[in-house]
């Protein structure tokens, strides 16, 4: 199979087009962004541990941007999984601490839980 001009495999079906169209258009709206978000959750993990769950209340984010940071941020190694406990839906989930106690944001976190 060819490649496209952007290295990719050739998206042949008009629905993966769109699709494609419309999640590379969200990518490169979104990169602005991404930084001050990824600050964002990482403060509030700072303050306090939690769920993907808790900190998409606390911080009023969407289940995608908010889950989409944690992973950002873990595999950056700025946060770590400590543990489970459960969501709204009662189903268990990670919580998410910093790696070692530490001062960021002018804030200490000694593993809030």
């Amino acid at each position: 199979m060819n490649k496209s001009t952007d290295g990719n495999e050739p998206r042949t079906t008009r629905r993966q087009a769109t699709r494609w169209d419309t999640q590379d258009a969200a990518w490169t709206d979104i990169q602005p962004r991404l930084g001050t978000l990824n600050a964002l959750v990482l403060d509030a993990i700072t303050q306090q541990s939690g769920t993907c769950d808790e900190l998409e209340i606390r911080l009023s984010l969407t289940h995608q941007t908010c889950s989409a940071c944690v992973n950002s941020l873990m595999n950056d190694g700025l946060i770590v999984a400590d543990g489970k406990r459960p969501t709204r839906s009662g189903r268990a989930a990670r919580v998410w601490t910093l790696p070692i106690p530490t001062t960021l944001f002018g804030k200490t976190n000694e593993f809030n839980r």
